[in-house]
């Protein structure tokens, strides 16, 4: 039985925009994200775009010399694992290769960027990208930011590194830090690990890709030890809206579950998806999110038009 797809309506838009224009959206940025400009049929290039999970897991097998034959070897998880055990320094320079190469943010990075000027709102933006688009696109329109991150050390989980800043800074205690960070920036949660571009190899980089990494991750980080307390407050009570991901993603489901069990207020919730299959609709409607199939240039161009006629006002 075929189902039909449900496109943004007037409504829709009108919803997302009232929210960002009072501060009140959080936006959930996937890996498709990475993929919204490309032309049909086009593949990743090093040093000019950025990869799918699938082309990612591709080029690690082939770094890594996972088994040649296996059905698996487009299974990030497991091939980044494979990776991991034999030998995990050469896997974090292999990350650090590709997420630290040249390429620049799409139209989805860009249109972010903007809103603070266009709003006169300071965005708040949780990804579980290792990349550094949005930065980029950040500092191109001379926007100012921080940089939360998870990163696996033995200091701590929660650190940050201010734009501009050579160093990354430890927050020590992330619940008791009372800081009003969208005060005078945006933030751009990291919760996956981020890359640093500023080194030649990955000496500062952290990265939850592998079965043993997520493992670890869920066993000892909840949203209490990577977001700061007033982000976390505001993560909660906002309305959110994800562009390119998939519910499919366990992880990301377990993210989404302790973020809602902190909610005494059901806001709105949005997940802008292209062929969207069956079960992934079935997860997300279970998780109380609004699904429209769209592409995302395609959306955001939609949106960036009504915020520039004033059709989201009143």
């Amino acid at each position: 039985m075929s189902v039909q797809m449900l496109r943004p309506t007037e409504d829709h838009y009108k919803q997302v925009l009232r929210n960002i224009k009072r501060g009140g959206l959080v936006t959930l940025l996937g890996a498709g994200a990475n993929l919204s400009d490309r032309a049909e049929g086009e593949a990743y290039v090093q040093g000019q775009n950025l990869p799918s999970g699938a082309e990612l897991a591709e080029r690690l097998a082939e770094e890594h010399e996972y088994p040649e034959g296996r059905e698996d070897r487009c299974d990030l998880l497991r091939v980044a694992q494979f990776a991991q055990m034999n030998d995990e320094s050469y896997l974090r320079d292999s990350l650090h290769d590709v997420f630290g190469a040249t390429y620049g943010p799409t139209s989805v990075h860009r249109f972010l960027a903007g809103l603070p000027e266009r709003t006169g709102q300071h965005q708040l933006v949780l990804t579980t990208n290792y990349d550094d688009a949005l930065e980029q696109a950040y500092r191109a329109v001379g926007e100012p930011f921080s940089t939360i991150y998870y990163r696996a050390v033995r200091e701590g989980r929660c650190w940050v590194r201010e734009d501009g800043t050579a160093e990354p800074q430890l927050i020590e205690k992330p619940s008791e830090d009372t800081r009003d960070w969208l005060a005078d920036r945006s933030v751009i949660l990291k919760v996956h690990g981020a890359v640093d571009r500023e080194e030649r190899r990955a000496f500062n980089d952290s990265y939850v890709i592998s079965e043993d990494h997520y493992i670890d991750f869920l066993a000892t980080v909840d949203l209490e030890t990577l977001v700061p307390k007033k982000l976390l407050v505001h993560l909660a009570n906002s309305a959110v809206l994800f562009l390119g991901y998939s519910l499919v993603d366990w992880n990301l489901r377990v993210l989404l579950r302790d973020l809602w069990s902190r909610r005494d207020v059901a806001y709105p919730a949005w997940a802008i998806q292209l062929a969207v299959d069956p079960l992934d609709r079935a997860v997300w409607d279970h998780r109380q999110v609004d699904i429209f199939e769209q592409p995302l240039a395609a959306y955001v161009a939609q949106l960036e038009e009504r915020l520039g006629n004033g059709a989201a006002s009143g």
